[in-house]
């Protein structure tokens, strides 16, 4: 009895020196599996909370500012055989069937006046097809004015039916405390019509308008009155496929 009672005991010793082992395991690898969740695996119905992440093509474009519209305008310098600065700038039109209208920003006549002002003449070059028989420039009278006081420049409006130059001197005249400035060329058969407009009303021009049209040399330059009379313009010059005359203001021309 003493014999099975010893071996009894030693078994039930071994049996429970080797709990604190099991359990000690059992901690280690509850440990382990806490350091691994901390490193990001799920556990069963974890997933069920957790929001979807994006794939990797899904994710979002970065936001992106619509671009400004640029004011600035690219103006081309030269100098003619008399030593006067010309200060050129292009001038896209919309149009409307045989009419082409050009509509400068206040923006983009403060840059214009900006690198034009050493400049002695000032030509908006109207960018209106061969076909227009109508153009029409629109500036802010506002901005015509400041332009004309910071340039002390002419300015000249180019177009396929018609060149027309205003003095710097009448350019603030003109402007007055009228909103918008328009200078149209019409042309109707043999027939110009030059206008120059405040707020749709056309404007006396002190100084006179030269204007230049395409003429054949030797042909008769008439002014045209309201009642259709005709009077001979005596001092056209002819060069370079155009005539030059000056009015005293908005007025008919015919050429024959």
């Amino acid at each position: 009895m003493k014999k099975q009672t010893l071996a009894k005991l030693i078994v039930l010793g071994m049996v429970a020196a080797m709990l604190p082992i099991s359990a000690f395991a059992s901690g280690d690898d509850k440990t382990a599996l806490d350091n691994n969740c901390a490193n990001g695996c799920i556990t069963e119905g974890a997933d069920k909370d957790r929001p979807d992440r994006p794939e990797a093509g899904d994710k979002k474009p970065a936001a992106t500012t619509p671009e400004t519209p640029s004011t600035e305008v690219k103006v081309e310098t030269t100098t003619t055989a008399d030593g006067k600065t010309v200060a050129k700038v292009d001038v896209a039109v919309e149009a409307s069937g045989t009419t082409a209208t050009a509509k400068m920003t206040a923006e983009a006549v403060a840059s214009l006046a900006t690198q034009a002002a050493d400049s002695d003449v000032i030509v908006l070059n109207v960018a209106a097809a061969s076909t227009a028989t109508e153009v029409v420039a629109e500036i802010p009278a506002a901005a015509l004015a400041d332009l004309a006081s910071k340039t002390g420049s002419d300015l000249t409006v180019s177009s396929p039916v018609a060149e027309i130059t205003i003095s710097n001197a009448d350019l603030a005249a003109i402007a007055g405390s009228a909103t918008t400035v328009s200078i149209t060329a019409k042309a109707d058969g043999d027939k110009i019509a030059i206008t120059v407009a405040a707020d749709g009303a056309a404007v006396a021009v002190n100084g006179g308008l030269k204007v230049s049209v395409p003429a054949k040399e030797g042909a008769v330059v008439y002014l045209v009155a309201e009642d259709g009379t005709e009077t001979v313009i005596e001092d056209a010059v002819f060069a370079d496929g155009k005539v030059t005359i000056t009015l005293t203001g908005s007025a008919t021309i015919r050429i024959a």
